[in-house]
């Protein structure tokens, strides 16, 4: 069967049409995820770089107002660090999934 791609009615035929709508779309579709995934791999460095600097400015904070130690939120603040220690890179370290 030779296929007229000039000629629309060429595709009036259900099974070609189909068959050539999913292939334009499969690739558009992983056209999109590969930029998506790019996209999100671009932003993990910056994501992590602003988590340690959050972390750090919780850390001086806290470090400064030793006083309300016994407070409830000053408590949970210094949990939140404790648990986020634990998962923040080390220096010049990225993490990926």
């Amino acid at each position: 069967m030779v296929i007229n791609f000039t000629d629309v009615s060429s595709f009036s035929d259900g099974p070609l049409l189909s068959f050539l709508l999913r292939k334009e779309w499969m690739s558009t579709t992983s056209c999109k995820q590969e930029e998506v995934l790019t996209e999100a791999l671009m932003m993990v460095p910056d994501c992590q770089r602003r988590l340690a600097t959050a972390f750090e400015d919780l850390q001086k904070i806290l470090n400064t107002e030793e006083d309300l130690k016994e407070i409830e939120d000053y408590l949970a603040a210094k949990k939140v660090l404790e648990e986020a220690k634990l998962q923040l890179p080390k220096s010049g370290e990225v993490h990926m999934c």
